[in-house]
């Protein structure tokens, strides 16, 4: 069975690229690391190599504004 946790909110573009910032961080930090996931701290232990998949999507809409996304997948096995 598989733990999940999610956490939907709205960023400025600066506290987005700040949140990645903290992500990469994580992953380069040697041992295990925190990663915020709301108002809660995941404990995470990246592997020195791991799985990266990057998908952009553009949607083109009628009667709606379009709309942009970016989805990032990475997956490990924790040292």
């Amino acid at each position: 069975m598989a733990d999940r946790t999610s956490y939907d909110e709205q960023l400025s573009q600066e506290e987005a690229a700040e949140r990645l910032r903290e992500i990469a961080e994580t992953i380069e930090s040697d041992g295990p690391a925190d990663v915020r996931v709301g108002n809660k701290a995941i404990r995470l232990s990246p592997s020195a190599s791991l799985d990266f998949s990057i998908e952009a999507v553009e949607e083109k809409r009628r009667l709606r504004s379009d709309r942009e996304s970016i989805h990032i997948d990475m997956t490990w096995t924790p040292e």
